[in-house]
């Protein structure tokens, strides 16, 4: 049993048509959705990833490995990776 989880996550947002969604897989499992609110491709990749992170079952020994294209993101996550087990690279 592996102490990692990947996860991959992205987010996308139409400006013309006022839309948001996010796509996220972890080990197979596949979703997307819609995300409410201003429009915004940043607000879109964080709900993926907010929402990745609400499917893990929270455990303190388990090392997630967020995989996402925005570097905005990145760069967000990045200052919080001393204090959580989070692993930050861009694919």
């Amino acid at each position: 049993k592996s102490d990692t989880v990947t996860v991959f996550t992205d987010g996308s947002a139409n400006i013309e048509e006022q839309k948001m969604s996010y796509s996220v897989i972890i080990q197979g499992f596949k979703e997307s959705g819609r995300v409410p609110g201003p429009v915004s491709s940043y607000r879109a990749e964080l709900a993926g990833i907010q929402r990745a992170l609400a499917l893990i079952k929270p455990n303190p020994k388990l090392k997630i490995k967020i995989c996402t294209d925005c570097m905005s993101a990145i760069a967000a996550l990045n200052k919080f990776q001393k204090q959580e087990q989070v692993a930050v690279r861009k694919y």
